[in-house]
């Protein structure tokens, strides 16, 4: 591929590109090109498994040291159970991130395909799930500039949207795409 026109990118920490199609891609075989799909949507998954981690240790670290009513406000009933949510969607991201991995050398192409699909459906969703979590904990301060929270939730939305969000992975992984 070669690189074109830049694209606006929702995650300033990573810039997007237009990709053309060279005369050496075309020549790939299906087969090969489908198992680099799979390897990029493993790779994107595990990019947002890293982004749901670290926007739940910001989360947990401020909501040990943030005190509302003389108490730390991760000791209240609504923050501790939304972390715990939290840190289990991510312990299933990682899970389907590591099957996906696994799968890309290890499975028949179309497996491969089919155990990234599910992966990127998961984690796709979950990553918005767990960031806009993350800026609840975080409060009023999650969405300034002071506070890295609205930048894991750029990151899982821009993440999410390449190769196609959990609508589009469901899709193909139903047959109706």
């Amino acid at each position: 591929c070669e690189l074109g026109d830049g694209l606006d990118a929702l995650d300033p920490t990573r810039p997007l590109r237009r990709a053309r199609r060279t005369a050496a891609l075309a020549r790939l075989e299906p087969a090969t090109v489908a198992r680099i799909e799979a390897f990029v949507l493993a790779v994107l998954c595990a990019d947002l498994v890293g982004t749901m981690a670290g926007a739940l240790d910001g989360a947990v670290d401020h909501a040990r040291q943030r005190e509302q009513f003389g108490r730390p406000i991760g000791s209240f009933q609504a923050v501790a159970h939304m972390c715990a949510d939290a840190h289990v969607s991510i312990e299933a991201a990682r899970s389907a991130t590591w099957r996906a991995a696994w799968a890309v050398d290890a499975l028949p192409v179309e497996e491969a395909l089919d155990a990234a699909g599910v992966a990127k459906a998961w984690c796709s969703e979950a990553g918005r799930e767990v960031c806009e979590s993350a800026i609840q904990v975080w409060g009023g301060l999650g969405m300034t500039w002071e506070c890295d929270a609205h930048r894991h939730l750029r990151r899982a939305l821009q993440s999410r949207a390449l190769l196609g969000d959990e609508g589009h992975q469901l899709s193909l992984l139903a047959g109706v795409a």
